[in-house]
């Protein structure tokens, strides 16, 4: 077995592992999805793929605007998560390199923390770029290795945990690699959830609007999550 296939079954021990110790609580709150589909702007009747879904929340969120909800993991313990959670979709286990559709099939992609995390980034794009529609629009969440938390308690100390795929680029080096494989970058915006989780701890049992988008605290460079909007063009 090759080097490449060792760490793609350590990947899916480490995740099967996580999701049978912590559940949904390894993730985010259910909220904290919305603004996805708001990035993106769907619209119902479409079709939405959310590559590497986990326990299936932004599939949720998805048909929740009346989309038509696939998703991806290689986790066969968050697939399964993810069909109770969201019986409405249909949800697979597989791998990012080898997507399971036809050309064109998709009008809008998502991947939420979990392309640093590919064996092969450049391949994986492929598929995405190939599954969604001409101009079709995909959102990607990815780390930035920018800032002061990675360096300090990730990359100097050398706390960067391989075994579940760690790993993060600069904004420049990440817009490079987008662009690279064809697509067009149109925004980029801070990971949304730091500055929602303060709001309703702030706003208590006041409603926060988790579609909305917000300025971040710090510039844009320092956010420890990009979230790049794309067009497959």
């Amino acid at each position: 077995m090759s080097n490449a296939n060792n760490h793609q079954q350590e990947l899916i021990q480490w995740f099967n592992r996580t999701y049978q110790k912590r559940g949904i609580k390894y993730l985010r709150p259910p909220e904290a999805y919305a603004v996805f589909p708001a990035i993106l702007k769907v619209e119902p009747g479409k079709k939405l793929f959310d590559l590497a879904c986990g326990a299936g929340l932004l599939l949720k969120q998805a048909i929740n605007k009346g989309l038509y909800a696939y998703g991806l993991d290689i986790s066969s313990t968050a697939v399964e998560l993810a069909r109770e959670l969201v019986p409405e979709a249909e949800i697979y286990t597989g791998t990012a390199e080898q997507l399971p559709y036809d050309d064109h099939f998709f009008d809008y992609v998502t991947c939420i923390g979990s392309l640093e995390r590919f064996i092969n980034r450049e391949k994986a794009l492929q598929e995405i770029k190939r599954v969604t529609t001409v101009d079709g629009q995909i959102c990607i969440m990815v780390r930035n290795s920018k800032t002061l938390t990675w360096k300090i308690f990730r990359q100097w100390p050398g706390n960067i945990n391989v075994t579940a795929g760690m790993d993060a680029k600069g904004l420049e080096e990440w817009r490079k690699l987008f662009k690279s494989a064809g697509f067009t970058v149109l925004a980029v915006y801070a990971d949304q959830w730091p500055k929602q989780r303060w709001l309703k701890w702030m706003n208590g049992k006041k409603k926060v609007d988790f579609e909305k988008i917000r300025k971040p605290f710090l510039p844009l460079s320092l956010c420890n999550e990009f979230i790049i909007h794309l067009r497959n063009a």
